[in-house]
């Protein structure tokens, strides 16, 4: 029987760091420089310095830090903030491979507010990226098998 919740939570929890080779630690560094620096290029345009402004606006504890600008929100409101300027110019690596806007701001602002290690910081981001890998290639699939089934005449 398939249990992919189960199988699911329990990859998330009994992965470690030490789990992860040296080339996935290594496209993890990777992939989080790559999306702190469309962040940072981000909040030059309007949509950047819309979704800072909202961040700053919806309040909550002051937890975490938008890429660039200083000053602390809340964690949730900082992964908003961050995915919107990592995506706005859409020079993130969205691929199968890398899922920057989606993935790696709730890896930052998590760290941030609870105080993790660097070591902590890479693994959920590899985590999280995995996880949404997962789901976007089980989507695709089931939108394929779908869409055949609707050319198939009967």
């Amino acid at each position: 029987m398939v249990r992919i919740p189960e199988d699911l939570v329990r990859f998330l929890v009994e992965t470690t760091y030490e789990n992860l080779t040296d080339e996935v630690v290594h496209e993890a560094k990777r992939s989080i420089l790559d999306a702190v620096g469309c962040a940072i290029t981000g909040i030059t345009t309007d949509k950047g310095k819309i979704a800072a402004s909202l961040s700053r606006r919806l309040g909550g504890p002051t937890e975490s830090t938008i890429i660039e600008l200083g000053g602390r929100v809340s964690c949730s409101s900082e992964a908003m903030a961050n995915g919107e300027l990592i995506n706005t110019l859409d020079y993130d690596a969205i691929s199968h491979v890398h899922v920057h806007p989606f993935a790696i701001p709730p890896a930052l602002a998590m760290a941030e507010s609870v105080g993790s290690s660097d070591k902590d910081l890479i693994l959920s981001s590899v985590l999280a990226q995995e996880v949404t890998k997962r789901f976007t290639l089980a989507l695709m699939t089931m939108v394929a098998k779908l869409t055949e089934e609707a050319r198939t005449p009967g």
